[in-house]
């Protein structure tokens, strides 16, 4: 197949740009060799093979990756970071490229249609690029802001509320030769650059901050919060994720949320759609629970162990919903593990009393076993040997029996 005038590469082979996603890159590469985005995969890879019918960002194959980045002359390692599976052992251990993935915003494809807005924008980033372009991070449900702007994100049109699908806009096009713009909603036609630009809202400063480094120190697969530094990212953001869907459940943990919405005031309701998975979130959800989240593990473990013993939070709560759950948070949520009270001395005399007047054997029997109930089912003399010795005579009786 003769691509170019060389053979091996096309005629203009543009490189990806600074994170840059790969689905921006490739229609770039047809938009600038002037061709149709149909044209160039039937050349690549004949009429057969069908790269938008799933969300090519997350289920490229090597060999269609080789083969995208060899017609650039680009190498394969610089290719492989604009796919979402560069994330691997930075957000997420492993991708799921069949289905829902933590921290990926779902496209919601039918054939090559999309029903959710799955790529987020920055008009202010698309308005001052020299060439326009979509970035890796805007894919990701933990992005809500631009770090370079400090503006919201949109996650659609706000033109006609539809989702941002710059591959389809030749499509149903015939005499059009070319994609003109990235920029414009194939629905509507308004540009993305023109949308209006809005400043990211900041609910407390220093989580705000704190968020934003996240960000910014995101690609170097580390993170930290304050003095900490997490070398393995993927397990800051997985507990991250976990904390975010308890922060709105009815458990303990669900009194967090409370306490920082009476200390800073959330302008939203956090609570609803529960059973919902982050990525399904709203914007402004996400921005505020993730600057809330972001709070608690600030001048970790300080923060969240002295609000959490205040609280009452259960640290069986805390564990729940982990598939591994990282040392360095477990090592510190233990310390709220609060044990069974025992019975008041108001109730030990009472539990005294009751067997020294039972005198039927078997109904003593009965009545221990519920006493040894109400103390968790710890040894009778743990709690009774601080009382008067005709009671542990009794147990000790009764043990025999």
């Amino acid at each position: 197949m003769d691509i170019g005038l060389s053979g091996k590469v096309l005629p203009i082979h543009p490189q990806p740009k600074d994170d840059e996603i790969f689905s921006s890159w490739f229609c770039r590469i047809a938009q600038e060799n002037g061709i149709k985005l149909h044209t160039l995969e039937v050349k690549l890879w004949g009429r057969d093979k069908q790269i938008w019918t799933r969300d090519i960002d997350k289920s490229i194959d090597a060999e269609t990756l080789e083969k995208v980045a060899s017609v650039c002359g680009t190498s394969i390692e610089r290719a492989s970071q604009a796919c979402l599976r560069s994330y691997e052992g930075i957000l997420f251990e492993k991708l799921n490229t069949d289905g829902n993935s933590h921290w990926i915003k779902p496209a919601g494809i039918f054939h090559r249609k999309r029903s959710r807005c799955s790529m987020q924008f920055c008009p202010s980033c698309l308005a001052t690029d020299e060439t326009p372009y979509f970035r890796k991070k805007w894919r990701l449900a933990l992005s809500t802001f631009c770090d370079v702007h400090d503006v919201l994100l949109h996650d659609c049109c706000p033109g006609c509320k539809s989702p941002v699908v710059f591959h389809r806009q030749e499509l149903g096009q015939r005499w059009t030769n070319k994609i003109e713009s990235l920029t414009l909603c194939v629905n509507c036609g308004f540009d993305l650059k023109r949308a209006p630009v809005f400043q990211a809202p900041v609910l407390e400063i220093h989580s705000w901050l704190t968020l934003k480094s996240q960000m910014f120190f995101i690609d170097q697969g580390w993170t930290f919060t304050n003095n900490l530094t997490f070398q393995f990212s993927h397990l800051y953001f997985n507990v991250l994720r976990n904390l975010i869907h308890k922060l709105r459940s009815n458990w303990t943990t669900g009194k967090l949320l409370d306490f920082f919405d009476n200390q800073f005031r959330i302008p939203i309701d956090l609570k609803k759609h529960r059973k919902e998975q982050f990525e399904f979130f709203d914007l402004y959800e996400r921005h505020f629970l993730l600057q809330v989240t972001t709070w608690f593990l600030a001048d970790w473990p300080n923060r969240f162990l002295e609000i959490g013993e205040h609280l009452k939070i259960r640290y069986s709560e805390l564990m729940r919903e982990f598939l591994s759950v990282p040392y360095w948070y477990v090592s510190e949520a233990r310390l709220l593990e609060f044990k069974p009270v025992g019975p008041s001395e108001g109730e030990k005399e009472a539990m005294r009393k009751l067997l020294i007047k039972t005198v039927n054997p078997d109904d003593r029997k009965k009545l221990e076993r519920i006493i040894l109930k109400r103390n968790s089912q710890v040894s009778m003399s743990k709690y009774f040997d601080d009382l008067n010795s005709d009671l542990v005579h009794v147990v000790v009786m009764t043990d025999h029996h």
